[in-house]
């Protein structure tokens, strides 16, 4: 069960169909695993993927999400699940009653159920990449560093997010968010303490409709409706963000990157969202101050610092800014300190401590991409090709019933080129063989994929027919963010 979806270009996804009823795994195997036995051999090498969604949305049944396709070009066994996300699955109280993360714990038992039982599909338990995009990413990095997580993987695969992007959840956390939800629900005395309630809160809400919940949530302002992962408790007993909590990982390869315009659609998305940043997007008025307070609250950071960031990338006041400039300078902002730059400290950390790591840019901006220009290759624009996906975009039954109705008019429209069909091929085979071998290829050429180390930050671009080695450009701006992201 989940809130609407609001951010899809203006339009909102009806989610009332959502259940609480969620926690289902999905298992994918090829034709040929099995063969005419009764009996698999738990040999084919496991690919386990976490759908994003900010922690509060998602769904593995949503087609980008649909691993038949990557399965059927790969010959490895896949795995999607659910699990609880928004205040289902992460309301906390702080406390040990009541700590939180029940999503991250849900995950925790897809995986565990993995090792059990993988093997009667014809996978091999010794043998799982765990990968995610986004949130997803975002897991299997806090997986990695969970004393939980502990011989469920072998080695992981990130799609933009790390356990520093942890730093977007940072306003939303607190005890006071419990007492806001008990209080709604009927379940808290605001004449009482916490402590003396706690445990009668708990129970009370046990009891509340579900529905009631999303529905009074829904009412909300947007940031009193988020809820994140939060450390302290036996899963993240160490705050992420620290610069030792990934000191070690899990894992014995990893294989991480970024899109090339993370931050866009998020920026797209406060300017619509928020009418007093809308109108500095509009540039009516001091539009640096608007986006220097939004930076801010948006990473929780002192003013005074999200100042200073706002200047690096914006430049003095003497330098003025077209409407698309400042939406791009934006959207580099939180591109950078959400998702790139806590990619790039995950990786030099994962290559400091001898873990064999490759790194990529995705930088192909689709030809159905139908954002504005200034937006560029969005997060999560990989998908489309990274998980096979592509031949279900027209195809209704792989849809949401409720997207697919939004949405309809829009996906008949789009179309996908042969080159583009071949890249995602080429995509697949490389994540593939990183799944059967711990080493990707580069597409076509087949090529060693160059190791990564913060001493020489080499990743690949992906592009259809241009697959090229680059190094690092941003170490400036990821310089800048390093404080807030790896805290001493």
């Amino acid at each position: 069960m989940q809130l609407d979806f609001p951010f899809v270009l203006d339009t909102k996804i009806d989610n009332s169909f959502a259940s609480e009823d969620c926690l289902y795994i999905n298992v994918w195997r090829p034709a040929s695993a099995c063969g005419a036995s009764e009996r698999c051999r738990p040999d084919l090498p496991v690919f386990v993927f976490i759908h994003g969604g900010g922690f509060q949305w998602g769904d593995s049944t949503l087609f980008v999400h649909d691993l038949s396709n990557f399965v059927s070009l790969s010959n490895v066994i896949a795995v999607g699940f659910n699990y609880r996300v928004s205040i289902f699955g992460f309301l906390t109280a702080g406390t040990k009653e009541f700590p939180g993360n029940w999503g991250l714990w849900d995950q925790h038992l897809a995986l565990q159920w993995v090792q059990k039982n993988i093997g009667a599909f014809g996978g091999n338990p010794a043998d799982v990449t765990l990968g995610g995009q986004s949130a997803g990413a975002i897991s299997v990095a806090l997986h990695s560093i969970s004393p939980q997580g502990n011989g469920l993987f072998k080695r992981i695969f990130l799609q933009s997010g790390s356990t520093m992007s942890m730093i977007v959840g940072e306003p939303y956390k607190g005890s006071g968010k419990f007492m806001a939800v008990a209080g709604g629900a009927g379940c808290y005395d605001g004449t009482r303490s916490l402590d003396e309630q706690l445990k009668e809160s708990i129970a009370c809400l046990k009891k509340a409709d579900a529905r009631e919940i999303y529905d009074r949530l829904a009412k909300e302002r947007v940031q009193d409706q988020i809820f994140p992962p939060v450390n302290g408790d036996d899963y993240l007993p160490i705050d992420p963000l620290l610069a030792n909590a990934a000191d070690k990982i899990s894992a014995k390869e990893v294989f991480l990157g970024t899109v090339a315009n993370e931050g866009s659609v998020f920026a797209y998305n406060v300017a619509k969202l928020t009418d007093q940043v809308g109108a500095a997007f509009s540039l009516d008025g001091d539009y640096r101050l608007i986006v220097t307070l939004t930076v801010s609250t948006l990473f929780n950071l002192p003013v005074s610092a999200a100042r200073v960031i706002v200047k690096h990338y914006f430049g003095d006041y003497s330098i003025h800014h077209t409407r698309e400039e400042v939406l791009s300078l934006f959207s580099d902002i939180i591109g950078d300190g959400g998702f790139y730059c806590p990619v790039v400290f995950f990786a030099d950390k994962a290559s400091a401590e001898g873990i064999k790591t490759y790194r990529y840019l995705y930088a192909h901006k689709s030809s159905f991409n139908v954002w504005p220009e200034w937006v560029g290759v969005f997060h999560g624009e990989d998908l489309f090709f990274a998980t096979g996906a592509l031949p279900f975009l027209k195809e209704e039954k792989k849809h949401w019933p409720q997207l697919w109705h939004t949405l309809k008019y829009e996906l008949n429209m789009t179309h996908y080129t042969s080159e583009e069909e071949d890249f995602m091929k080429e995509l697949v085979v490389t994540i593939s063989n990183y799944v059967k071998t711990g080493k990707p290829t580069v597409p076509v050429s087949g090529a060693d994929w160059p190791l990564y180390s913060k001493e020489k930050q080499q990743y690949i671009y992906l592009q259809p027919h241009n697959y090229t080695a680059g190094t690092e450009m941003r170490n400036n701006f990821c310089d800048l963010w390093r404080p807030f992201l790896l805290k001493r």
